[in-house]
């Protein structure tokens, strides 16, 4: 998927759909350094921050069980239509399951939807890359 980003700070609201990103840049996720463990860097991404941003269609309801499926090196924050949905911390070394926030999962709606998302890098390699995964409930085997 194509994302619009900037790697410098933008205004306030910049996670809001109506947001104008019209002067940020494009590329292909996910974005980092070559060499993270586990990513697959097709936009480089070289400096202590990073914001993305992308629209994407929802045909029909919420799916039961939708979850975010994360991939970040380092700190991560992802907001729905604006409303922060998601947050983490630390290392992956590859696709995690993060659950949406309640909030997160309201601000969802049939139709047009805007996902953003800002990530933090200290010090090593870096990456991020974050899609949706509608995760089925498992059963206990006995």
């Amino acid at each position: 998927r194509t994302w619009r980003y900037t790697l410098e700070k933008p205004g306030d609201g910049w996670m809001r759909p109506d947001h104008d990103d019209g002067k940020w840049r494009e590329g292909p996720a996910g974005f980092g350094t070559r060499g993270t463990p586990g990513g697959a860097v097709r936009t480089e991404w070289a400096t202590p921050q990073i914001w993305l941003r992308r629209s994407f269609e929802l045909d029909g309801p919420v799916p039961a069980g939708l979850e975010l499926l994360v991939h970040h090196d380092e700190d991560v924050v992802i907001y729905i239509n604006g409303v922060q949905a998601a947050s983490a911390s630390g290392v992956t070394t590859g696709y995690e399951e993060v659950p949406i926030t309640a909030s997160g999962k309201a601000a969802l709606k049939p139709g047009a939807n805007g996902i953003a998302v800002q990530c933090r890098q200290s010090t090593g390699g870096q990456y991020i890359d974050v899609g949706f995964a509608a995760v089925r409930a498992q059963k206990d085997k006995f």
